[in-house]
């Protein structure tokens, strides 16, 4: 395939990465309580989805810098025979695993109860307190940083050129917040199909559910570290 067409490939293939990094039930059900209650929806939906955005970007970028160092990295002393250490699965598998156990310890899900957002909204509903929480919880989702790590992998493996690696990096990020952004807008421009899903969001957050989650990604990150070391042999 020419640069075009790998490139198209790579954009396709990141819907999936995105779809992971941005994946949490919990910043679901905040984006959702923010639509429906909060006096001032727009304003604290900019403010949640500013937070979530930089531990994105700075996360890309230690991204890149780990795919970058990791094209050069070799084990000295045995670097005939074991060649490079693919350290981005290996950091990716650890990552999972770890996700899989979080959630394996979690007992429930922390999210806004709706009888304290009505009862106190300027406590629960002020910008800053948006702000810290989606930038700490997704700067702390092992999941996302897995996610992260081996999208930005996979963009340096099949986009060569500088400027569509750049293009692919933003289409990554932006991807990221789509569902964010998806919600805010269906709640502008389709209200019925926004109430459905704010239906369903009991379902998202059921722990059953995530039980299954868990054992994903434990599955995943084992079978990134086994895929590793046998690549050493």
């Amino acid at each position: 395939m020419g640069p075009i067409e790998l490139f198209i490939f790579a954009l396709l293939g990141l819907l999936l990465y995105g779809i992971v990094v941005s994946f949490s039930p919990t910043l679901f059900v905040t984006e959702v309580a923010i639509l429906t209650r909060s006096k001032r929806p727009f304003v604290h939906t900019l403010a949640f989805l500013a937070g979530i955005a930089i531990p994105l970007v700075v996360y890309i970028v230690l991204a890149i810098t780990i795919t970058q160092t990791n094209q050069e990295f070799q084990i000295p002393s045995t670097r005939e025979i074991i060649g490079s250490l693919p350290l981005v699965s290996i950091l990716a598998g650890i990552l999972l695993i770890g996700a899989g156990l979080r959630l394996r310890a979690s007992q429930h899900l922390a999210q806004p109860s709706p009888d304290k957002a009505e009862e106190h909204p300027e406590k629960i509903f002020h910008t800053k307190s948006l702000f810290w929480f989606g930038l700490i919880k997704m700067g702390t989702s092992l999941s996302s940083i897995a996610a992260i790590l081996l999208g930005v992998s996979f963009i340096q493996s099949f986009v060569t050129r500088g400027a569509f690696q750049t293009m692919a990096l933003l289409w990554f990020l932006a991807i990221s917040l789509l569902p964010f952004v998806g919600l805010a807008s269906l709640k502008r421009y389709a209200p019925k199909t926004f109430s459905r899903l704010q239906k369903s969001s009991d379902r998202v957050a059921n722990y059953d559910w995530l039980k299954v989650l868990r054992w994903v990604f434990l599955a995943s990150g084992v079978i990134l570290i086994a895929s590793a070391l046998m690549s050493l042999s």
